[in-house]
C-alpha cells in the first residue's frame, strides 16, 4: 500500500475510516482539519473546529501524558497517533 498523496487521502474521509485530526506543528498549533470520523466521535462540526487552536480540546480530563507527549512530538517535527486526547464538545473524555 502506497503513502496517500492528497490531504482527503490521509484523512481517510469514507465512514470506515479512522477519527483524524490534523494540526499545525508550530504555536499556536491551529487546527488545519477534522475528518468525518472525528467530529462524529468529538460532537464537533468541521467549521467549528478548523482554524482553532488545540486548547480548544484541552479539558479538565485531558490526559497530561498525552499533552506531553503531542508537545514533544510537534516540537519535533513528528507526527502523533494517540487514541486518546480531549474532552468532547459535551466535556466527557474520549
Amino acid at each position: 500500500s502506497s503513502s496517500p498523496v492528497t490531504m482527503a487521502e490521509a484523512l481517510g474521509n469514507s465512514e470506515d475510516a479512522a477519527p483524524t485530526l490534523i494540526v499545525e506543528a508550530a504555536s499556536p498549533c491551529k487546527i488545519l482539519v477534522a475528518n468525518p470520523a472525528w467530529c462524529a466521535l468529538m460532537g464537533y462540526r468541521p467549521e467549528d473546529v478548523a482554524g482553532q487552536p488545540i486548547s480548544l480540546l484541552h479539558g479538565p480530563l485531558t490526559c497530561g501524558e498525552t499533552l506531553t507527549a503531542l508537545g514533544m512530538s510537534m516540537g519535533a517535527g513528528q507526527s502523533l497517533r494517540t487514541p486518546q486526547f480531549g474532552a468532547t464538545r459535551r466535556n466527557s473524555l474520549v
